[in-house]
């Protein structure tokens, strides 16, 4: 190789590396009665901006593809004949390690003591939230202990954080309740989980050198001999994962948003 098509090559290396791998899942949906006509606009780190919906219809289910790196915002537009209109911005990084982001947004009528009826004191509830997912830390493991018969049944895992920081649980902060996938001779398919209680005693997320178990569900899951993947998500801030916090309130709309990331460890593993 010459030293012309060499730099050519560094060239197309570093231009690679500068950008991120990421796909962009959205997920709309309209309960209200109303017709709504719904924008979503994302400005890329570079400036511009793509219009990634813009519909009246009462349910989308679309995807996008994003390569820069850096800092993106993102804001949601409502616009409806009776609800009036309000708009809502949220904004996210991408480094480079994030490999998909979800993206839910929801409209539906909500009253404190009587939902979905619509009255002088219905307020228009809007759910905004956008999801991560990268691969885990080189120092965060698991692995599998053991498979159990006792009240909590199925198999069990050890999560070992080497890492500096502390990891919280999807679920609850310092529960890792995951799911299990099934092999079929050629691939993993399905993502099986268990029940989910969420008044369990709050345990401590876990800390940098610490360890903790997993499992399946609050309660575990049974399996029959086969072979199986464990798969636990985990993040390094206090979010939940499948809830949304209070953003803000005026007279028509109460939004809702969370923008969270998260870490997926997995494990294979075979029962006998």
């Amino acid at each position: 190789m010459n030293r012309l098509t060499l730099f050519f090559a560094m060239i197309a290396i570093g231009i690679a590396s500068a950008k991120a791998q990421c796909d962009m899942s959205i997920l709309y949906e309209n309960k209200l009665q109303e017709v709504v006509h719904t924008s979503l606009r994302l400005t890329l780190p570079d400036g511009e901006n793509v219009l990634l919906l813009d519909d009246t219809a009462k349910y989308k289910n679309t995807s996008f593809h994003l390569e820069q790196k850096g800092e993106y915002r993102i804001m949601a537009f409502f616009s409806g004949n009776e609800s009036g209109k309000d708009s809502l911005e949220k904004s996210f990084i991408l480094t480079g390690d994030e490999y998909s982001i979800q993206t839910n947004l929801q409209f539906q009528l909500k009253r404190n003591d009587f939902p979905y009826s619509r009255n002088e004191d219905s307020l228009v509830e809007c759910w905004f939230a956008l999801k991560l997912f990268s691969k885990p830390s080189p120092n965060v493991h698991i692995r599998f202990k053991y498979y159990s018969n006792d009240e909590i049944p199925g198999p069990f895992f050890e999560v070992i954080n080497n890492s500096n920081d502390t990891l919280y649980g999807e679920w609850l902060p310092g529960f890792f309740w995951g799911t299990i996938s099934f092999w079929d001779g050629s691939a993993y398919f399905g993502n099986l989980g268990g029940q989910i209680d969420l008044n369990f005693e709050g345990l401590s997320p876990l800390l940098p050198n610490d360890t903790t178990h997993a499992w399946v569900g609050s309660f575990g899951r049974s399996l029959r001999p086969g072979k199986y993947r464990f798969n636990v998500f985990y993040s390094t801030e206090d979010k939940r994962m499948h809830s949304v916090a209070f953003e803000r309130e005026n007279m028509k709309f109460r939004w809702y948003t969370n923008v969270s990331k998260w870490h997926l460890l997995t494990n294979e593993f075979e029962i006998k």
